[in-house]
């Protein structure tokens, strides 16, 4: 609706000549608002676009979008990049009439939210991140952590195979190559 006024005002068309314009594009379900319009509804504008904000309007959808981003939760074998963007993309719609600053605030204590484990969301709120950017490399650098606490809890064997200690072994170096080139990122980054 936002891109149509904008093409309304760019070409000059009278109210008249948007409703039909609007009425012209409209497809699929949209298409069906028009059904339930007497045909001199549809030559006004504002009638057409009440009828569209109604159906599809975030405006009365807001609770809706605000409750699947409270409920909103990791999955098993999520990764923190995918959750951190679907966050984000979730919370434009409830939130935009908001600020930038202020809708990326919600968007950080959602994706905190979001995280399950409680040590983890511990650590962010307590780090306080002000951006989803610095949220989501506070909740990268956690992750080889969890990934190693995780194999470690429950019950430890007293005997392990050698395949098993290669494979840890293996594990954390990698892990720590991650954790090694990413600090040497943000050495790079402060020098610059």
């Amino acid at each position: 609706m936002k891109h149509f006024g904008r093409c309304s005002v760019f070409n000059g068309w009278s109210k008249e000549e948007a409703a039909v314009f609007l009425a012209a594009s409209l497809r699929g379900e949209a298409q069906k608002v028009l059904n339930d319009l007497f045909d001199i509804d549809c030559r006004n504008y504002e009638r057409i676009v009440d009828r569209v904000e109604l159906r599809f309007g975030v405006e009365k959808q807001r609770k809706l979008h605000q409750a699947r981003l409270y409920s909103r939760r990791r999955q098993g074998n999520e990764s923190v990049q995918v959750l951190a963007a679907d966050i984000w993309y979730m919370s434009s719609p409830p939130y935009q009439d908001l600020s930038p600053d202020t809708q990326e605030r919600f968007a950080v204590r959602h994706f905190i939210d979001a995280i399950k484990d409680q040590d983890d969301r511990l650590r962010l709120r307590r780090d306080k991140p002000h951006t989803m950017d610095e949220a989501l490399s506070l909740a990268f650098e956690l992750e080889p952590f969890r990934l190693l606490d995780g194999n470690w809890r429950g019950s430890s064997p007293k005997v392990r195979s050698v395949d098993e200690v290669e494979r840890e072994h293996n594990l954390f170096k990698a892990q720590m190559e991650i954790l090694l080139s990413d600090r040497q990122a943000q050495q790079q980054r402060q020098e610059t």
